[in-house]
């Protein structure tokens, strides 16, 4: 019974932060009875990492039963099963975690060593895993902004290994009075909120105001309809904006696969549409000769496609459909889905001196197109997003929250799109400007800055990801060698 108390313990600290990411502190005691049951032998690894991947994964992502049962019509009892499934699978990556966490603390007798190793692990494992949710450690401390500013230069897996920190400092102390290990920790901890600190009071002074341009981002609730009557209350401001957003699946199919169709959008755009700025951005299913995209579009006044870019990472079974043959047989109108092909990652040209950086739907919570996109060059960070799919649960506001990682490490603005909620912007240091809330149907405006300037994460990442490798190698053949020593 105690075991599954604190198997349970351990579970809701570590995921009531996603639920309610002001509650990022409760992240910091979550491993604390991880390591004493590890530790104490009191109950199989194997186990352990399935209740609490299982566990964790069916709280935080509550949302998915209801989303597949939406989309594909199945009843309750297939799409619980399947959400039961993918967090089986998510408990792959805690077994490893616990599994080879109660190796090293057998094998290496050094307490730093032991505890270092352990950290560098676990970053490494959670940076490897292949999740179709990113939901890594480090995401749930983004509202401590002083802590989050690191971000810019060590990317999130350096605010895993802070929370990993404290919680092992925490446990040492609790369980063994190791008083020492405390001032070890406060002293980490100040250091990194000062950095933090020093970070953001440097970037803020060091922004170059004078190429800022005028946005308005369109959050319509339920169709087309919304986004015409909301573009009309924008109209009738006459307000010059430099760019306009309209969220993922604004139109509901554009054929695109000669000039022909160009020129057949552009008249029926015109004659259907209106808006009050430069250039209008939008996303849509596009179709070319080779088969259908998830795209964003760039228009500009003359109602002229001038730039198109499609989706690089689709979502499986959401956008793309393996095993139908199979799945089929389950739910059978997985059959009739058509997947979409996967683009290219690339700039949108909206002028001469206007490189955007378009990421869509959930390619926000991975930081390689994000970053890939800044390396191209892109001053800004646009996300169209169909928050729909999730109706009214948390799915949108996580969706939010885990995105905004995205802003500080490559220190451009981030600006949210979506249908349903929750449009955002967001600043280079991670603080939410402006919002709409969920099924609230409106406009915001902003003056933002394009920044050409990259940050130290975005310019050398995978010299940074590398030097975590090495340092894990390093630590671990040290500290074994002296083990075989000993």
């Amino acid at each position: 019974m105690a075991t599954l108390f604190l198997i349970l313990c351990s579970i809701l600290f570590y995921v009531t932060p996603y639920l309610n990411f002001e509650l990022f502190y409760l992240s910091w005691f979550f491993f604390i009875p991880i390591l004493y049951l590890i530790e104490n032998n009191r109950i199989n690894l194997i186990k352990l990492g399935l209740y609490f991947g299982i566990g964790s994964n069916l709280i935080a992502t509550y949302w998915v039963s209801s989303t597949i049962s939406n989309l594909t019509g199945s009843n309750w009892i297939t799409s619980s099963l399947l959400h039961l499934a993918y967090s089986t699978y998510e408990s792959i990556f805690f077994i490893l975690v616990f599994v080879l966490t109660s190796i090293l603390i057998k094998k290496i007798s050094s307490l730093y060593g032991r505890y270092l190793c352990i950290i560098f692990l676990y970053i490494l494992i959670e940076q490897s895993f292949p999740r179709i949710f990113p939901y890594k450690l480090g995401n749930t401390q983004i509202l401590f902004n002083e802590m989050a500013q690191l971000i810019s230069i060590f990317g999130i897996n350096m605010i895993s290994i802070l929370v990993l920190i404290f919680n092992i400092g925490l446990y040492e102390i609790l369980f063994k009075r190791k008083i020492k290990v405390f001032y070890v920790v406060i002293s980490i901890f100040m250091l990194a909120f000062s950095a933090g600190k020093f970070l953001h009071k440097s970037f803020d002074s060091n922004l170059d105001k004078n190429n800022n341009i005028n946005i308005v981002v369109v959050q319509p609730v339920e169709s087309l309809k919304d986004i015409k009557q909301i573009q009309k209350d924008i109209d009738i401001k006459k307000y010059n904006y430099d760019i306009t957003i309209w969220p993922e699946s604004s139109l509901s199919r554009v054929q695109l696969k000669n000039k022909e169709d160009y020129i057949k959008f552009k008249e029926t755009f015109s004659e259907n549409f209106t808006f009050s700025s430069n250039i209008l951005m939008l996303g849509t299913i596009t179709q070319n000769k080779t088969g259908y995209f998830n795209s964003a579009l760039l228009i500009n006044k003359n109602n002229e496609i001038i730039d198109v870019y499609s989706k690089n990472r689709l979502m499986i079974f959401g956008e793309y459909y393996p095993m139908q043959n199979i799945i089929s047989k389950i739910i059978p109108i997985y059959n009739e889905f058509i997947s979409l092909k996967k683009g290219e990652i690339k700039l949108m040209k909206g002028g001469e001196n206007l490189n955007i950086g378009a990421i869509i739907c959930y390619e926000d919570l991975f930081e390689d197109n994000a970053i890939k996109l800044t390396q191209l060059n892109s001053q800004i960070l646009i996300n169209l997003t169909n928050g729909k799919w999730y109706g009214d649960s948390l799915a949108t506001y996580q969706h939010l929250m885990l995105s905004i990682p995205r802003a500080i490490e490559n220190r451009r603005f981030l600006i949210r799109s979506t249908y349903n909620g929750i449009s955002a912007i967001i600043s280079p240091t991670g603080e939410i400007i402006n919002k709409i809330s969920l099924n609230e149907k409106g406009y915001i405006d902003s003056e933002v800055t394009l920044i050409n300037k990259k940050s130290f994460y975005s310019k050398y990442k995978s010299k940074i990801l590398l030097t975590y490798h090495i340092i894990f190698v390093l630590l671990l053949f040290s500290f074994l060698k002296k083990f075989r020593n000993e």
